[in-house]
């Protein structure tokens, strides 16, 4: 959720084929976003044993993904003493009442029946559990805002249709990495009348700020993918329901304000990412644990200065279940069913101290990875 992180309650089984219970092996790569510089992860990895009971496929690794979230914490001690808590509900009641309305305005395909039986590829559905069913809004002493409410939430795991619309080349500023996967060139491409023109997506909440921009009158209406949220406000899991085999992540503008963040997306962002991720591509001696989403395209209709969009593609690894990404959020999520958070069971499979564990396998990595990724490339700040 990647640059910049699932159903009943399920949690995740990383079991190694023929391995029983407690003997496989489950590859943690920590992936945190540097949103201020549109860089898209910085990893480190180790092994660990665990059984969760779930039912995922069998895999001698699984990659975990601490990938940071889009809500603030807050400690609730200090939200109660600096009266941060009324204004925090107040910003909650003001989102609901603006996102009530979605089912009036966006065709929904499906509520709270989860991805299966969509095509899509396994390891996406389990990506999805995760940032979906494991996305908890309390965490100890801290309290996490809800981004969003009723058909936009992550929770409600309603898949809806996408609109989305055919601009021009020459009509918009077209970031493009130049790596495109080939399965998705002509979901995201075409060319009519000799002219090449690619596509752009609208968040359901947003048709309104593009119609008085004028957009709906210099582009031509495409046909709508499917889409679902993950636990960002405006990153969803797009594809196209003819080829739900290749998914991708459409971090659409939302035009909202949330928690004192404008959700649109302006064209130094836009430009920053796909950027960012043609250094990334072309740095040597990057730590072999290093991963990230990369962001392949970007797109903002020409004479806008916000409401762009950005195309990031889901590595073929996670595609196929090889690896899984967890974002961080989920390791200390209370799962629905009252069984402990996945980190707990971490640290009890592991006979280490709390502190120990977190020190060795989160902390220690992540600091070492994200100091030589500054140091040594300046791709971190």
């Amino acid at each position: 959720m990647p640059k910049t992180g699932s159903s009943g309650v399920r949690v995740l089984r990383a079991r190694a084929a023929g391995s029983v219970a407690g003997e496989h092996a489950l590859a943690i790569v920590a992936i945190a976003l540097a949103g201020t510089v549109g860089l898209g992860a910085l990893g480190v990895s180790f092994d660990h044993a665990i059984d969760d009971g779930g039912g995922g496929a069998p895999s001698s690794a699984r990659a975990l993904s601490a990938r940071a979230p889009s809500v603030r914490a807050m400690s609730a001690p200090q939200a109660s003493s600096r009266g941060a808590g009324a204004v925090a509900v107040s910003a909650q009641a003001g989102a609901i009442e603006a996102l009530t309305d979605l089912a009036r305005r966006s065709r929904v395909v499906r509520v709270a029946e989860g991805l299966d039986g969509l095509g899509l590829p396994r390891g996406v559905e389990d990506l999805m559990h995760f940032e979906q069913e494991l996305l908890s809004r309390r965490a100890g002493q801290f309290v996490i805002e809800p981004p969003k409410a009723h058909g936009l939430r992550p929770e409600s795991r309603t898949v809806f249709e996408l609109p989305s619309y055919w601009l021009g080349v020459d009509d918009a500023r077209v970031f493009d990495s130049g790596h495109v996967p080939g399965a998705l060139e002509s979901t995201l491409f075409r060319v009519r009348d000799g002219k090449r023109e690619v596509r752009f997506f609208v968040h359901p909440e947003s048709d309104a700020f593009y119609r008085r921009a004028g957009l709906h009158t210099r582009a031509t209406p495409g046909e709508p993918l499917y889409a679902t949220a993950t636990s960002s406000s405006r990153t969803l899991l797009a594809w196209d329901p003819a080829h739900p085999e290749r998914p991708f992540f459409a971090k659409v503008s939302l035009d909202r304000e949330l928690y004192g963040l404008d959700r649109k997306i302006n064209g130094s962002q836009v430009a920053r990412s796909i950027g960012i991720e043609g250094m990334l591509r072309k740095a040597e001696g990057l730590p072999p644990s290093f991963r990230w989403f990369s962001e392949v395209l970007g797109v903002i209709p020409e004479g806008m200065e916000q409401g762009g969009m950005i195309v990031r593609t889901i590595p073929d690894a996670v595609l196929s279940g090889e690896r899984r990404y967890v974002p961080l959020f989920s390791l200390i999520a209370e799962p629905k069913d009252g069984s402990p958070p996945l980190l707990a069971k971490l640290i009890a499979e592991s006979g280490l101290s709390a502190e120990a564990f977190v020190r060795r396998n989160l902390t220690h990595p992540f600091t070492e990875e994200f100091t030589r990724l500054r140091g040594e490339h300046g791709l971190a700040s």
